[in-house]
């Protein structure tokens, strides 16, 4: 189920803190959204492995996985789909229906992903990205909020930053271990030279999105002193060069986003930015 990824869910809280919206129904929502996102990914998270077993049984670090290791059998593993799947959309029944219809384009796109998509070569991150993307919009229709289309484009190459970052991580993994090409991927090893650059220039393509949204009518209608939102601008520099080195020493060993969440430095810089909105605010 990987409880731990859950993190990444914390997402469907963006819309609620930029935005500035801290009623009670609007925490109330976010919350609702968080579980439901947490029990359909673990749901996905479960039906990958269940596919991937026999590729996870020859990766260093995914044969411990309870498939894998022959912990679970087949059939609890496909009740547990089941079982998680109907959590996550009765959770979201509590939701307005837009929030539904994002939630089941998430489910089938993660399935779709494990059967199909992560064997092709660069859609898999693309998809990866939009994961992402679809937990900021589905926060923004959990609240009833318009999805600002300067948070989405940023979400996008952001995300898709990290993602490449992921698989930098995994390559590089590979390469140390004396691999030549990743299970059930399309990537070989030689991919590596170029990971870090389209992820630097997908990572300050955002950075470039940001600076510009602080201009937007959006901000000068929502905060009062837009021009301090500029700080936040080297504080995301600092941390996607920090990242990029770290993967590049072996430091990342699983998900970025995941990564960051017990990583101090990264919870300092996503502390700094919050305390910058509410500052501009």
């Amino acid at each position: 189920m990987r409880p731990h990824h859950w993190q990444k869910n914390i997402l469907v809280f963006v819309p609620m803190l930029v935005g500035h919206d801290f009623s009670f129904g609007s925490l109330e929502a976010s919350l609702a959204a968080f579980f439901a996102f947490s029990f359909a990914a673990s749901s996905a998270y479960v039906f990958n492995d269940l596919i991937d077993v026999d590729a996870d049984r020859l990766h260093q670090f995914k044969r411990d996985r309870p498939l894998a290791r022959g912990t679970i059998g087949r059939a609890a593993a496909g009740a547990l789909i089941v079982g998680l799947a109907a959590a996550a959309f009765g959770v979201a029944m509590l939701l307005p229906p837009e929030f539904l219809i994002v939630l089941g384009v998430y489910y089938c796109a993660t399935c779709l992903y494990s059967v199909l998509v992560k064997r092709m070569l660069g859609l898999d991150v693309v998809f990866l990205a939009l994961f992402y993307t679809l937990r900021v919009i589905a926060g923004d229709e959990a609240i009833g909020s318009d999805s600002s289309e300067w948070m989405i484009a940023f979400s996008l190459f952001f995300f898709l930053a990290l993602a490449l970052v992921k698989r930098f991580t995994e390559l590089s993994y590979l390469l140390d271990a004396g691999g030549t090409r990743a299970p059930s991927r399309a990537y070989r090893v030689e991919d590596l030279r170029v990971m870090v650059p389209l992820a630097a220039a997908s990572g300050f393509s955002a950075i470039t999105i940001f600076v510009r949204f602080i201009g937007s009518d959006d901000v000068m209608q929502t905060y009062s002193h837009p021009e301090r939102l500029w700080y936040i601008a080297p504080i995301l520099i600092y941390w996607l060069i920090r990242l990029m080195l770290l993967a590049n020493r072996l430091r990342v060993k699983e998900d970025p986003v995941v990564y960051a969440t017990g990583d101090l430095k990264s919870l300092l810089c996503g502390a700094m930015v919050a305390g910058i909105l509410v500052w501009a605010w």
